[in-house]
């Protein structure tokens, strides 16, 4: 799925529930919001965000499939609300500095709220983070 180039906000609940299974948002050079449950259950396998990305909301990529995460080249991105990923079979997150994620403790378990609690405590941010063993392992980009 592809959306225009000049858009600039998805709105909350947008594409909820739609069966899209790949997302290219890579060329929506605007786009500098994605809401509150934007693609939530979906079957979303590969995604590609733009570079220009902000803000993650709440749930906005819960319950899918993804499992590699790259947000190495969301130099804007700032703030990655909680359960954004949730329920994702996550494997490997490739992230920048300077990115606030927010946390809670519900879900404990998800290896979303995994990532985010070893993130919080490992001192290095920006990195190659792999899930080995079920537990998460830090690597330089």
């Amino acid at each position: 799925m592809k959306l225009p180039k000049n858009i600039e906000e998805i709105r909350k609940n947008a594409f909820e529930d739609n069966q899209i299974e790949s997302l290219d948002l890579s060329s929506c050079i605007n786009l500098n919001i994605i809401n509150e449950c934007a693609f939530e259950s979906n079957q979303i396998k590969q995604l590609k965000l733009p570079q220009n990305i902000n803000l993650i909301n709440v749930e906005a990529f819960s319950f899918n499939k993804i499992k590699i995460l790259d947000l190495s080249n969301c130099t804007q991105l700032k703030e990655i609300d909680e359960n954004a990923f949730l329920n994702n079979p996550l494997n490997e997150i490739k992230i920048l500095e300077e990115v606030e994620i927010e946390f809670n403790i519900d879900y404990k378990n998800d290896v979303w709220k995994k990532f985010i609690k070893y993130y919080h405590n490992h001192v290095e941010k920006s990195g190659d983070y792999k899930l080995e063993n079920n537990e998460w392992q830090w690597y330089p980009l």
